[in-house]
C-alpha cells in the first residue's frame, strides 16, 4: 500500500504539471537474493516475477509512466559504475564491523546487542568501499537550508539537519564482498566486490533522466528520507553533478490504528482494494485520505464513507442531476452572470494551485468538494425542477449554466486523481480540452439527454 501510495501521488503531480513519469523496481542486494533462495528460484526469475507484478499493479492504477525502469537492465549497470567512477576521489577500501539490517538493506548504529537479535539484525564483518560522507556536512547543510521546499515536509527537512549536525556523518559503506552478496553490480576495477545496494538504486535517477537530470520531483516514503537526502546529494556532490531540485517524501498508512504486519494479517493490499472500489475511487481514496507529515489510518467502513460521501453523493449527484434537467443538448446561456460563483470557482482554483505544489491532496481534494457542496446547495435552493414544470426555461437555463461551469472546472482540477471518470464527464459535456475560467469555453453540445452516473456506489461488506 505504501509503494502505491508513492506511485499514484507522483502520478497525480506529473499528470497536474505534464510532467514525465519514472516507475520501477529495485533489483539488487541481498534481501532480493535471499528471497530467491526462500523460493527455490534464481535471483533473476525472482526479479522478473516481482518486476511484473508491480508493473502490473502500475497498469491496474492507471499509472501513466513513461518509463519502467529495472535496475538489472544493461543502461543501468554501466549508469551506476559511472557514478562510483565519478566519486572515486572520496572512496576508500576500509573494514566495517556492525549490525545489518538486510530487510532495509543498512548497516544500523546506536543499539545493544539485545535490540539488535530482537529485530533480527546480523553482525557483519567485512572489508568494503567507504564513502567519505563526513567530508560533507557542511555542503549538505548548506543545500538543505538554500530552499525551503528542497526537502518536504518541513517536518522532514527538520530530521535531516539534525541527523547532520548529531550524527557526524560518519562514512558509509559503498560495497558489500561479491562472495557474501553476489547478486549486484561489480564495482569497477574490483570484481571482488559489489556495489552497495543503496548507491546502486539510487543512481537509477540518472538511469532514467540521463542529460535532463535533475528530476524536477523525487516522491518517496518518509522510511527512506535518510537515503535520499543526505546520502544521495552527498554522492551527486562528489560527482560534480547537479542537486536534486525537490524530495517529497510522504508518512505511512496503519490499518483500524494498527501497523500493517503480515503477521497479524492486516495488511492491504492493492488487489484488497480493487476487489472493492473502482480504481478512481481508490486512487481519490488514497489522496483523500493521506497526510505528509502524519501518518493515514485506513478504516474500511469510514473509506466507503468517504467514497460515496464525495464521488457518489456530492460530485455524482451534481453532474447527474443538472445534466436530467436540460432541455435539449444544447449548452445552456446565462441571464447574466452571477458574480458570487465566478469568485467562489476562481479562489477554489487559486487554493487548488497553492495546495497542489505542497503536495497536500487531502486539503486539495477538500477544497474541490467543497466547491460541488456549494453548487448542489445551489440547486436545492433554486429548485430548477420546479422551472422546468413550469416552463420558466430562460431561468432554468441560467441555473444549469452556473451548475455546469462548476462541474466543468471542477471536473479538471479532478483529473489528476480521475483521470478516466474526468475525461468522461468532460467529453459528455462536450469539451474536448477546455480552461480553468470561468465562462471562457463553448460546448460542441451534450452527448446524450438524462442523468448519467459516474461513479458506482461502494457497498461496506465486513
Amino acid at each position: 500500500m505504501g509503494h502505491m501510495h508513492s506511485v499514484i501521488l507522483a502520478d497525480v503531480y506529473a499528470r497536474y504539471k505534464n510532467l514525465k513519469l519514472s516507475v520501477g523496481t529495485d533489483e539488487h542486494g541481498l534481501k532480493v537474493m535471499q528471497s530467491a533462495q526462500k523460493h527455490g528460484v534464481t535471483p533473476r526469475v525472482w526479479c522478473d516475477k516481482i518486476h511484473l507484478e508491480f508493473k502490473q499493479m502500475f497498469d491496474a492504477m492507471e499509472i501513466d509512466y513513461a518509463r519502467c525502469v529495472r535496475t538489472t537492465e544493461k543502461r543501468h549497470v554501466e549508469t551506476a559504475q559511472s557514478l562510483f567512477r565519478k566519486i572515486k576521489e572520496y572512496v576508500y577500501l576500509g573494514k566495517h564491523a556492525g549490525w545489518y539490517d538486510s530487510r532495509e538493506e543498512a548497516f544500523v548504529s546506536g543499539v545493544t546487542d539485545d535490540e539488535a537479535k530482537e529485530k533480527g539484525l546480523v553482525w557483519v564483518e567485512e572489508p568494503n568501499y567507504k564513502f567519505k560522507l563526513s567530508e560533507f556536512r557542511g555542503e549538505l547543510e548548506q543545500w538543505l537550508r538554500s530552499n525551503e521546499r528542497v526537502v518536504m515536509p518541513a517536518k522532514q527537512k527538520d530530521y535531516v539537519l539534525t541527523l547532520i549536525r548529531e550524527d557526524q556523518l560518519r562514512d558509509i559503506s559503498v560495497s558489500r564482498l561479491r562472495k557474501k552478496v553476489d547478486w549486484g553490480i561489480p564495482v569497477p576495477n574490483d570484481p571482488e566486490h559489489t556495489i552497495y545496494v543503496w548507491l546502486d538504486a539510487l543512481a537509477n535517477y540518472l538511469t532514467v533522466c540521463g542529460d535532463e537530470w535533475p528530476a524536477e520531483v523525487q516522491i518517496i516514503g518518509k522510511d527512506i528520507v535518510k537515503f535520499h537526502a543526505v546520502y544521495w546529494p552527498a554522492f551527486l556532490m562528489a560527482a560534480g553533478m547537479p542537486l536534486p531540485k525537490r524530495i517529497v517524501s510522504h508518512s505511512h498508512w496503519t490499518v483500524d490504528g494498527v501497523k500493517m504486519s503480515k503477521s497479524i494479517g492486516n495488511v492491504v493490499t492493492p488487489q484488497s482494494l480493487l476487489d472493492r472500489f473502482d480504481v478512481e475511487q481508490v486512487r481519490y481514496l488514497l489522496m483523500r485520505e493521506s497526510n505528509l507529515d502524519s501518518d493515514s489510518n485506513f478504516v474500511l467502513k469510514e473509506a466507503v464513507n468517504r467514497v460515496n460521501a464525495d464521488l457518489v453523493s456530492n460530485y455524482g449527484n451534481l453532474v447527474s442531476r443538472t445534466c436530467a434537467l436540460l432541455r435539449d443538448l444544447n449548452y445552456p446561456s446565462p441571464m447574466k452572470e452571477e458574480p458570487e460563483f465566478r469568485e467562489s470557482i476562481e479562489s477554489t482554483v487559486s487554493e487548488y494551485h497553492a495546495l497542489m505544489d505542497a503536495f497536500e491532496t487531502r486539503r486539495v481534494l477538500s477544497s474541490v468538494m467543497d466547491m460541488f457542496n456549494r453548487a448542489n446547495e445551489y440547486l436545492t435552493i433554486k429548485e430548477p425542477w420546479n422551472l422546468k414544470k413550469a416552463g420558466k426555461f430562460e431561468e432554468l437555463d441560467h441555473i444549469l449554466y452556473h451548475a455546469l461551469e462548476t462541474i466543468r472546472i471542477g471536473t479538471q482540477l479532478l483529473a489528476p486523481f480521475t483521470p478516466l471518470k474526468s475525461a468522461f464527464v468532460l467529453n459528455h459535456l462536450g469539451f474536448d480540452t477546455c480552461s480553468l475560467e470561468f465562462g471562457a469555453d463553448r460546448s460542441s453540445g451534450i452527448k446524450r439527454k438524462g442523468g448519467v452516473q459516474v461513479f458506482r456506489r461502494a457497498e461496506f461488506i465486513e
